[in-house]
């Protein structure tokens, strides 16, 4: 319990730090995904709401390895951990006054290798 308990918090704490980075990024740089503005031809009635988050469609863009990049670097700086990314799983874009984004990522902590499986 005390172990599962931990690799959660290390979870939201990963989520957190990204998803702070992704602000302080956006705020420095306004950055179209894919090199132009994305349309979303979605039906009337899945609109998603004004100012609402998108389905990222080119989950491959350079930029968002990128920031991934810098967010896993960062939190194994502070946490002194050995996370490497493995795959960008899925992504959401919100386009008010910069792009903001909500990237879930795939990682594995190589300091437990012989240890087995972890979730963060």
């Amino acid at each position: 319990m005390k172990l599962t308990l931990s690799m959660h918090c290390l979870h939201c704490l990963l989520l957190l730090i990204l998803t702070a980075l992704f602000y302080l990024s956006v705020a420095t740089t306004t950055y179209e995904v894919g090199g132009g503005r994305e349309e979303h031809h979605y039906p009337p009635e899945y609109q998603p709401p004004r100012g609402g988050y998108y389905p990222i469609e080119n989950l491959n863009d350079p930029h968002l390895r990128e920031i991934v990049d810098f967010a896993v670097s960062e939190y194994n700086k502070i946490h002194d951990k050995k996370l490497v990314f493995q795959k960008l799983v899925q992504g959401e874009s919100q386009a008010i006054a910069g792009i903001y984004y909500k990237l879930f990522i795939e990682v594995v902590d190589s300091s437990w290798v012989n240890k087995g499986p972890a979730n963060y």
